[in-house]
């Protein structure tokens, strides 16, 4: 799945895996070249927290110090890890503080939970496939479906013509939330300023 994603991100390219869970990633280096690197993760009492990151904070400078505030340790200079100690000190919320565009993945150990979140203006595509086991994803469909777990299907009432790209942008300012936990999944939508969407949940086949 992340050789398909190459041309996004030709500097780099790490592979995580533990446990159900496995993540990858292909980078651009912008911030912190050496420091950066991903899937980044957090070794803590009873699990790891692991994080995949695409995106840019633009308020990494106070998410920094606020945390630093609370105690955390910092060992990089990059936003990858202001998100993942956000999520150590704020679990899902920590989207709600972040101001930039986004979209990342946490796998939590402790709970053996994954959370998808993309933010509000979708400027940062993330796709997701559920599958008997659990859940693919990725910033590009191609990556999904480069795993033999993804099953194609051609819809009965495809168009005869082609149609234009659609942005992948949700309506009156959106945010989603993705979560998976054993085979259920549950997803969420919050608009902005203060609006929260009703959580939706579905058990998967």
């Amino acid at each position: 799945m992340t050789e398909t994603m190459g041309c996004c991100g030709p500097d780099d390219r790490g592979v995580w895996a533990e446990g159900p869970a496995g993540l990858g990633h292909r980078r651009l280096l912008i911030i912190d070249l050496p420091g950066g690197r991903q899937p980044m993760t957090a070794a803590i009492p009873h699990g790891t927290v692991a994080l995949v990151y695409s995106g840019e904070a633009y308020n990494l400078t106070e998410l920094r110090g606020e945390l630093t505030t609370r105690g955390h340790r910092f060992t990089t200079d990059s936003d990858t890890e202001v998100v993942l100690r956000g999520h150590l000190e704020w679990g899902d919320a920590v989207a709600e503080r972040v101001n930039g565009m986004y979209a990342f993945a946490v796998w939590d150990g402790r709970t053996d939970r994954l959370v998808l979140i993309r933010d509000r203006m979708g400027i940062k595509p993330l796709y997701y496939h559920p599958t008997p086991d659990g859940v693919l994803f990725g910033s590009e469909s191609k990556a999904i479906l480069a795993n033999p777990l993804a099953r194609r299907r051609v819809a009965s009432r495809a168009p005869t013509r082609p149609r234009r790209a659609r942005s992948t942008r949700s309506p009156s300012g959106t945010r989603r939330r993705i979560s998976w936990r054993g085979r259920t999944t549950r997803s969420s939508t919050s608009s902005t300023p203060n609006g929260s969407g009703r959580p939706r949940t579905a058990t998967l086949p």
